[in-house]
């Protein structure tokens, strides 16, 4: 008689008593995806109108300029008597033969008659104002000019341009499978299908990631070049205020107030805000009566909150790459999770490597696996940058806690 090869059950039937591999699994068909809020920087400007460019080349530039400089200040240690008629300032091109300039401490104005690199010589109590001893760092405001009656031309003055530049960096996201596991029935379905969404997003990650933190450099030792973009982060570099704390009412309008400063004249009245959740959380605390959610149909499918202030409307996002390291415990030394970022919308730009009838703008590279691959390979590549116009025009918060 053969021999039985199971098991004899006593009593009641339960699943700790029958074949695990019997029970069917309680699992998803579906896979959690990622969201477009995920990415907000690069689908904010690949679909801005105006914000998408292409780059015919892997170096790319733009030029800048502002208007003319009209504040300056006094340079000298121990200041000057009411009467003194030479003064020396920080930036003497600044200022050109029948300046007007007003100091605002004492609210006398001077009028300039000549100037020599730094050292002005000046006619004091102009305008019917008051002479008033000088301090080394008194603010100089320039007010315009003053020429006499049937006069020459006074001085030219003009500004020089500002190149800026950044490169277009190649990303490559690679995902395959053997054909076994191809010909492998999965309970989410196609997995070549899923995969190809779930590196898609991760590709989207990666560009957003290199321009919210990346450097701008070009590494030339090696057989070909390899070029990295500069992003958000990086380029603001003027503008920035460590908060090193609570974000109060009165800071956060501190920093609109200084962020609204400068601006491009088509950006003046609104920009966009990128928050960590922290930050985020602390402007909802404060604020909660002057936001407004605005529709995604509207903001390209990114939660989006309007914030009005008498500076002008923020639009408040949440960024999830601006996090600390979660695997830190609170230790290490990457704070982005205390970090706000207020751009200009004339910033940014998306540009993407595009000449002589190609495009490197993201594209999923199908079957670049060898000939005699027993499986398949696919590729999402995209050859990017980011230009940033003006840095002046964004700020950057940093050190919030809540």
């Amino acid at each position: 008689m053969p021999s039985f090869g199971g098991s004899v059950v006593s009593g009641s039937r339960a699943t700790d008593s029958i074949l695990a591999q019997g029970l069917v699994p309680d699992r998803p068909v579906d896979v959690a995806q990622l969201e477009p809020n995920s990415a907000p920087l690069v689908q904010i400007t690949t679909k801005t109108k105006g914000r998408k460019r292409r780059a015919i080349n892997t170096t790319f530039e733009w030029f800048e300029d502002e208007p003319f400089p009209y504040w300056d200040a006094i340079n000298y240690g121990s200041g000057y008597s009411d009467s003194a008629t030479s003064v020396v300032v920080d930036n003497g091109g600044y200022f050109g033969s029948s300046n007007l300039v007003l100091i605002p401490r004492t609210g006398e104005i001077v009028r300039v008659t000549a100037v020599s690199t730094n050292t002005l010589t000046i006619t004091r109590a102009a305008g019917g104002s008051t002479a008033a001893a000088i301090v080394d760092g008194d603010d100089l405001r320039i007010i315009g000019s003053a020429h006499a009656e049937g006069a020459t031309a006074g001085t030219m003055k003009s500004t020089k341009k500002v190149r800026g530049y950044n490169y277009t960096q190649i990303f490559r996201d690679t995902f395959g499978a053997t054909g076994t596991e191809e010909a492998s029935e999965l309970y989410w379905g196609n997995d070549r299908t899923m995969e190809r969404q779930e590196r898609g997003v991760d590709h989207a990650l990666n560009i957003e990631a290199a321009f919210l933190f990346g450097q701008r450099d070009e590494d030339t030792s090696g057989s070909t070049p390899v070029r990295t973009t500069r992003g958000v982060i990086n380029w603001i570099t003027t503008n920035t205020e460590a908060i090193g704390g609570f974000l109060s009412e009165d800071s956060w309008n501190s920093f609109l107030r200084d962020g609204f400063l400068r601006s491009s004249r088509k950006g003046a009245s609104s920009k966009w805000f990128f928050g960590s959740r922290v930050v985020i959380g602390a402007i909802n605390g404060f604020a909660r009566d002057a936001l407004r959610v605005v529709p995604k149909d509207k903001t390209f499918g990114i939660s989006v909150q309007n914030y009005t202030s008498f500076f002008g409307n923020v639009l408040l996002m949440a960024h999830n790459l601006l996090e600390n390291n979660p695997a830190s415990n609170g230790t290490g030394t990457a704070k982005y999770g205390g970090y706000g970022i207020l751009i200009d919308p004339d910033s940014p730009s998306y540009r993407f490597l595009a000449a002589n009838g190609k495009n490197r703008d993201t594209k999923l590279r199908r079957n670049i696996q060898t000939n005699d691959t027993d499986g398949w390979q696919d590729e999402y590549l995209s050859e990017v940058g980011m230009e940033y116009r003006q840095e002046r025009w964004s700020r950057i918060m940093t050190g919030v806690t809540g």
